[in-house]
């Protein structure tokens, strides 16, 4: 698409094509760490200290009610 739009040369495309195909691998291999590893640190970074555990297992039980009538 870049070399039809004129974005990229055609001379260009093979060194183009191998950058992008890195980034692509090196985006791929990070994702699965940060859901598990920062994700799960911001979750309990941003909860909320006040709450009970009644007020949070009400809230997941309304989060997987409306997620089930959605998919539904």
């Amino acid at each position: 698409m870049g070399v039809a739009d004129h974005a990229i040369k055609p001379s260009e495309y093979l060194r183009a094509s191998i950058a992008c195909g890195w980034a692509t691998r090196t985006l791929a291999s990070l994702t699965p760490f940060l859901l598990v590893y920062v994700m799960s640190w911001a979750v309990r970074y941003c909860r909320v200290p006040g709450a009970t555990a009644e007020e949070r297992a009400a809230k997941k039980a309304a989060l997987r009610r409306g997620s089930h009538t959605i998919l539904v």
